[in-house]
């Protein structure tokens, strides 16, 4: 973990249970993320990077390892920490006009 890390994964997993088999969607992740450090997240789709973002937002929880935001772990959501969701969620009758 770098000294001053404001968001850090310590070997990280996270399997989901389907009915068709499990899913291992991370696998042992290890990222620190600096203050102030803008980073990206690419990747194919079912890669695990919506997985990520929950879990550092506190909606799912890992299968093991630990995150901290500003050294704290993480046990559920919390107002330090915020998500814009991929999904549109306007009303198609509210389409703005350009």
């Amino acid at each position: 973990m770098i000294a001053d890390s404001m968001v850090s994964f310590k070997g990280v997993n996270n399997t989901y249970l389907p009915p068709s088999g499990p899913v291992h969607a991370l696998d042992r992740i290890n990222l620190d993320i600096a203050s102030g450090e803008f980073i990206t997240v690419v990747g194919r789709s079912g890669c695990g990077k919506s997985t990520l973002l929950n879990l550092v937002a506190g909606f799912e929880r890992s299968d093991s390892g630990e995150i901290l935001v500003s050294n704290c772990k993480i046990s559920g959501p919390g107002l330090d920490r915020g998500v814009v969701f991929k999904r549109e969620t306007r009303p198609r009758n509210r389409a703005a006009l350009y």
